[in-house]
C-alpha cells in the first residue's frame, strides 16, 4: 500500500497528467447529445438505474460486443455519475498507427493509458484509486477487448485487482442488442438496446471467491463478476 500511495502522490504533484475537469466538462455536454441520437437511431431501455443513483460513483464492469458499449454506457448513467474514466492503450500505440490524434482525444474523453505489452495493476489502480477519491467513476470491460457474445470471452484479472484492493462499489452492467452494429444497422434498423445495471455486487463474495492455488485476480473476475454480468443479459 505505501508504493500505491507514492504512486497517487506523484500524480497529485503532476495534475495535468490526467486531467479530472476537461472529461468532466466534455462528458457532461456530450451525453445529452448522444442520448438525443440514439433515441432517434435506436430503441434504448435502461434497467436498474435505482441500482446505480444512490452512489457517489462506482466501478462499472461492463460487457463489450461493439464499439457503441463505451457511448451508449456514457448516455445512460446519471450526470451526476460523470466523468466515467476507462483504460485505454498508450499513446505511443496510436502513434505507431499514424492516428496519435485520436489517443490525445481518448485521453480528454477520460481515458487512462495502461501498456498493452504488461499487467501494471499497480500502476492502474493508483491511478483509478487517486480520480476515484475525488469522485469520478471507472468503466471496465472484464475481457479485454470486444466478444461474439456476453460472458463468451474470459475475464481478465484488472477487474479482479481493482475488486481486491479499493472500497468503490462493483457495479456488473450488461448491454445487449448492440452487437456487429454496422453504419446501415445503426442509421436504418433502429436496434433494441437494453442497457442493465445489476446491483452493486457484495464485497464479501471477493473474498470467498478466491480459490487456492488460483490467480486470485482472475478467480474474482472469472468466478463473481462475470457470472454477474452473464445473468444480467439473460
Amino acid at each position: 500500500m505505501a508504493e500505491i500511495a507514492t504512486r497517487i502522490e506523484g500524480i497529485v504533484e503532476s495534475p495535468f497528467r490526467y486531467s479530472y475537469q476537461t472529461p468532466r466538462r466534455i462528458q457532461r455536454a456530450l451525453a445529452p447529445v448522444l442520448r438525443v441520437v440514439f433515441g432517434v437511431f435506436l430503441n434504448i431501455t435502461i434497467e436498474g438505474i435505482e441500482h446505480i443513483r444512490g452512489l457517489p460513483n462506482g466501478i462499472l464492469a461492463a460487457s463489450h460486443t461493439s464499439f457503441l458499449d463505451g457511448p451508449v454506457l456514457l448516455a445512460a448513467v446519471p450526470r451526476k455519475f460523470l466523468p466515467i474514466f476507462f483504460v485505454t492503450r498508450e499513446l505511443s500505440f496510436y502513434k505507431r498507427l499514424r492516428r496519435f490524434g485520436w489517443g490525445m482525444y481518448a485521453r480528454a474523453l477520460g481515458g487512462i493509458d495502461v501498456p498493452g505489452n504488461t499487467q501494471n495493476y499497480s500502476r492502474a489502480l493508483a491511478e483509478f484509486a487517486y480520480l476515484g477519491n475525488r469522485g469520478a467513476s471507472i468503466a471496465i470491460f472484464p475481457e479485454g477487448t470486444r466478444t461474439n457474445g456476453i460472458g463468451a470471452g474470459k475475464a481478465r484479472g484488472g477487474i479482479g485487482y481493482l475488486a481486491l484492493a479499493t472500497s468503490a462499489p462493483i457495479v456488473p452492467v450488461a448491454i445487449t442488442g448492440v452487437k456487429q452494429t454496422g453504419f446501415f444497422d445503426f442509421f436504418f434498423r433502429r436496434r433494441a438496446v437494453r442497457v442493465i445495471f445489476g446491483k452493486p455486487i457484495d464485497r464479501a463474495t471477493f473474498t470467498r471467491a478466491v480459490a487456492s492455488g488460483e490467480n486470485q485476480y482472475k478467480s474474482v473476475a472469472e468466478h463473481v463478476i462475470m457470472p454477474a454480468i452473464r445473468e444480467l443479459a439473460g
